[in-house]
């Protein structure tokens, strides 16, 4: 798999994007784009603002500062009150945020172990044979692993 930074050096190589005030030791996370990465950009814009606004009927488009008035972020609820949810397991005693939860138990282990049992000919006592063995140490706060006789 190709890291962030060969894809980057690729990029300045080709002329896509300069690191922004790069003669003078750059400015973090700015970048310029060079005339095949204005075309790029400008495509991808395109393509998006097609899909997500035009060819939609509940969507509208608008182009705004990103820099506003303070009261601005205040009154949308941005400034003061914005949280990203937390969810934190109890097991791996790690914290994941709301929205990436759902990855996150799709690449869980007793995840794939349960789906490949519902593959099975007889996916209940697969589950459930799952949840008396290899359930114990992979999923052991589930409830029908801590009551297999349920399972």
């Amino acid at each position: 798999m190709t890291d962030l930074e060969t894809i980057v050096s690729l990029c300045k190589r080709r002329g896509f994007i300069f690191q922004s005030s790069e003669i003078y030791g750059g400015l973090g996370s700015a970048w310029d784009y060079g005339p095949l990465g204005v075309e790029l950009k400008n495509n991808v814009k395109r393509l998006w603002w097609q899909e997500n606004i035009q060819l939609r009927h509940d969507m509208v488009g608008l182009d705004a500062a990103i820099t506003m008035h303070p009261r601005v972020w205040e009154a949308s609820g941005h400034a003061g009150h914005f949280a990203d949810p937390f969810s934190g397991c109890t097991e791996c005693n790690r914290y994941f945020r709301s929205d990436q939860l759902d990855d996150a138990m799709k690449a869980s282990k007793w995840v794939k172990a349960i789906e490949k049992c519902l593959g099975k000919k007889d996916p209940e006592k697969a589950v459930k044979n799952w949840a008396q063995n290899d359930g114990r140490k992979l999923g052991e706060n589930l409830p029908f692993v801590k009551d297999t006789e349920k399972a």
